[in-house]
């Protein structure tokens, strides 16, 4: 009963967010530990391709459940969702394969140094602090909806 709950949240998706932001964090890490070390290529994860896939989850949490039934239930309302009605709550092991928490060569800056490195600290840096932004963003969110829920489990609503 409690996971249907939960299902029915923002909370999965959000538990994809932070997992994706705690792995891109340790690449960063990676790239500003060997920022002085010849040949070395500056590695990332896919963002864009983590929010299109993010982005097909929201869509697929907000498109109506097809009924099976010849006589189709009545559509109750559905947390979070404007407009009512059952929803499908999308397969996030399916859609978020581990392909996308696996680093690829970061696209390279404008400048490749003598070394055969194409560092950025500014780059890394700011790249780190907006990771790191968004990350304490879907922690902070999914610890508000756990707080809802406790209160109106203890019934203090």
């Amino acid at each position: 009963m409690i996971n249907s709950i939960l299902q029915s949240t923002t909370v999965p998706l959000l538990e994809q967010v932070a997992s994706f932001t705690e792995r891109r964090q340790e690449i960063l890490a990676g790239n500003m530990a060997n920022i002085n070390t010849d040949d070395y290529r500056m590695r990332d994860l896919d963002v864009k391709k983590f929010q299109s896939l993010l982005r097909e989850a929201i869509k697929q949490r907000s498109q109506p459940k097809q009924s099976q039934s010849q006589y189709p239930m009545p559509p109750f309302p559905s947390p979070g969702l404007a407009g009512g009605g059952q929803t499908t709550q999308p397969d996030m092991a399916e859609l978020f394969t581990p392909e996308i928490f696996e680093a690829v060569q970061a696209s390279p800056y404008n400048l490749t140094f003598q070394d055969g490195n194409n560092r950025s600290i500014e780059e890394e840096a700011m790249e780190m602090t907006k990771n790191g932004m968004l990350q304490s963003y879907a922690i902070e969110f999914i610890n508000a909806q756990m707080a809802l829920l406790q209160q109106v489990i203890s019934e203090r609503v």
